[in-house]
């Protein structure tokens, strides 16, 4: 999240320029090739991982609860009693296992004209 705060201004125009890259993958996904890939179905990793070998399994009979979790939890049980500050959905088209491009933003030009 960013914000850009511009002070008031006269007459004229200010152009700003943003741009971003992400500099590391996020936990369960691993650097390979300038993308980030996910992990092996039940494999975590840590956020920042560089190669595949990063990947470790959940132990037998247990499960990553979902792509993004840092805990393996036992197979088949929920985490209905545990407390989140704020419950998200993440559709599930938007997270799937395989090879998932970096984020990389291109550099935006923006126009502000007083009036």
């Amino acid at each position: 999240e960013v914000y850009v705060l511009l002070p008031p201004w006269g007459a004229g125009t200010t152009d700003v320029s943003i741009s971003c890259n992400t500099s590391s993958c996020l936990a369960n996904q691993y650097a390979a090739n300038g993308n980030c890939e996910w992990c092996p179905m039940n494999h975590r990793a840590e956020a920042g991982s560089l190669n595949i070998n990063a990947c470790w399994p959940c132990p037998n009979g247990y499960e990553l609860p979902h792509p993004l979790a840092t805990y393996c939890r036992i197979k088949g049980e929920t985490d209905a009693l545990t407390p989140t500050p704020t419950p998200t959905l993440i559709p599930s088209q938007q997270i799937s296992y395989g090879s998932t491009p970096k984020p990389s933003f291109a550099p935006s030009t923006i126009q502000m004209k007083s009036s």
